[in-house]
């Protein structure tokens, strides 16, 4: 008798550490799934602060007159902002003036569905 309540305390200690390693191990699996989703979201950012930069020279480009070299390079980052899922919203623009006649000041940006940059925009329909 005594020796079948060794076995049956051994058996329920082993299932003990077995619960406890397994808890450990969902808990590393969770760390770990917080760890790359943190991370992916830091890098997302980031490229999102640097993208943000280039919008002011893509304006630029489009107010200036340009040459056949400077249209490769316009269209180079025209590729670049296609390839980054970058593209014009109207989504939540700024609203600066309202005036006789609308007109967008400056274009909005969206990557991923995260605004990057509201548009500016003066509302028509003043009546003066």
């Amino acid at each position: 008798m005594e020796e079948n309540t060794i076995n049956k305390e051994t058996t329920e200690r082993e299932q003990l550490y077995l619960n406890e390693l397994k808890c450990l191990q969902a808990d590393f699996v969770n760390f770990r799934n917080r760890v790359q989703k943190e991370r992916s979201q830091i890098q997302e950012q980031a490229q999102n602060s640097i993208i943000i930069k280039f919008l002011d020279i893509k304006d630029n480009f489009e107010r200036a007159e340009l040459d056949e070299g400077m249209k490769i390079v316009y269209n180079q980052i025209l590729r670049i902002f296609k390839d980054l899922n970058i593209e014009e919203t109207e989504e939540c623009p700024e609203v600066i003036a309202i005036e006789k006649e609308p007109k967008v000041l400056q274009k909005g940006y969206k990557r991923n569905n995260i605004i990057l940059r509201p548009a500016k925009v003066i509302l028509g329909g003043k009546n003066e």
